[in-house]
C-alpha cells in the first residue's frame, strides 16, 4: 500500500502504525497521488495537497483511495465518499485502527462514521436519481440478507453482530460475501443500489 504526505511525522505515524500491526503491511511512500495501481490502497494525507491536486483526486480517484483529513468534516466526508474515495478518517486515527481501517478498505468497504453514512443514504431517499446501479441479492443466504437488512438501516458491523448475535468477524465475512456475489463496489454502493431495487419493484 502506498502512503502520502508531505508532513514527515504523518508518515512516521502511519508507517509504524501499519507495519507493527498484526496484518504487518507493506509500505511504501509516494512521491506523487494517484501513481498506484487501482487494486492498491492509498492513503493520503488532504491537507499535503494543492488545489489542483484535490480537484484531481475527487474528478478521478485511481484506486482505493482513502482520504486522511487534520480537520475532519461530514459534509467534506460525503462529498468524498461520493466521489468514489473509500475512506475518510482523522490524520491521528488511533494507532489500533490504522489497521483496521485498510483490513475494511481492502475488503471492499467503505471506511467513514456512521454519521456520514446516514446522511448519504438520506440524501439518496430525498433526491434519488432516475438510474441507479442494482444489485442481484437473489445468491444471497438467508442469514447475508439479514446482515444486507441490517446494512441499509445504516449500522456498522459492531451494531448489525449485536443485532444478529453474532462476533464481528463473522459480519465482515458476510459483508464481503454479499459484495462478492452482488457484484457492488462496496457497502455504501449496494446498499443505494438495493433501495432503488426495492422502490422499483413496490411501484
Amino acid at each position: 500500500m502506498s502512503l502520502y504526505a508531505t508532513n514527515a511525522r504523518v508518515l512516521k505515524r502511519w508507517s509504524d502504525a501499519l507495519t507493527s500491526s498484526v496484518n504487518e503491511f507493506a509500505v511504501t511512500q509516494a512521491r506523487q497521488v494517484n501513481r498506484v495501481s487501482r487494486s492498491a490502497i492509498q492513503l493520503v494525507h488532504l491537507q499535503s495537497l494543492t488545489e489542483p491536486e484535490r480537484l484531481k483526486l475527487l474528478s478521478e480517484p485511481c484506486c482505493n483511495t482513502v482520504v486522511m483529513s487534520d480537520m475532519p468534516d461530514v459534509a467534506e466526508a460525503k462529498q468524498m465518499i461520493l466521489s468514489g474515495i473509500k475512506g475518510y478518517a482523522n490524520t491521528y486515527i488511533h494507532d489500533t485502527l490504522l489497521p483496521e481501517l485498510v483490513v475494511q478498505v481492502e475488503a471492499g468497504n467503505v471506511w467513514a462514521v456512521p454519521e456520514v453514512l446516514q446522511s448519504i443514504l438520506q440524501s439518496f431517499l430525498q433526491n434519488q436519481p432516475r438510474e441507479v446501479s442494482r444489485y442481484d441479492t437473489s445468491e444471497l443466504t438467508e442469514r447475508e440478507l439479514q446482515v444486507l437488512e441490517q446494512m441499509r438501516s445504516g449500522a456498522g458491523n459492531r451494531l448489525i453482530a449485536i443485532a444478529l448475535g453474532i462476533s464481528e468477524r463473522t459480519v465482515k465475512a458476510h459483508v464481503s460475501s454479499i459484495l462478492n456475489k452482488t457484484g457492488a463496489p462496496d457497502r455504501v454502493r449496494l446498499i443505494i443500489g438495493n433501495r432503488g431495487q426495492d422502490e422499483t419493484y413496490e411501484h
